[in-house]
């Protein structure tokens, strides 16, 4: 797994309470039925970091082995 954390000032529908953009990137393992999943527990955390459930924002990207690179190599 690879996080990456970036923090920034933003504001959402006029309000500046805490929210979140999320981009999960994968190979073969994006589904509509495993993205519920993931956005359940996803919410849950940042839930637990102080952000509402209706200010967490998430991208299910996924990716093609072929498009994704790792050691001089890709994973197709």
């Amino acid at each position: 797994m690879l996080t990456a954390l970036n923090t920034a000032a933003m504001s959402f529908g006029g309000s500046d309470a805490p929210t979140a953009l999320l981009k999960l990137s994968s190979i073969g393992r994006i589904t509509p039925e495993l993205n519920k999943t993931y956005a359940a527990k996803l919410t849950e955390l940042l839930g637990e970091l102080g952000v509402d459930a209706d200010r967490v924002f998430i991208n299910f990207i996924d990716v093609a082995a072929s498009h994704w690179g790792w050691n001089a190599n890709t994973f197709a």
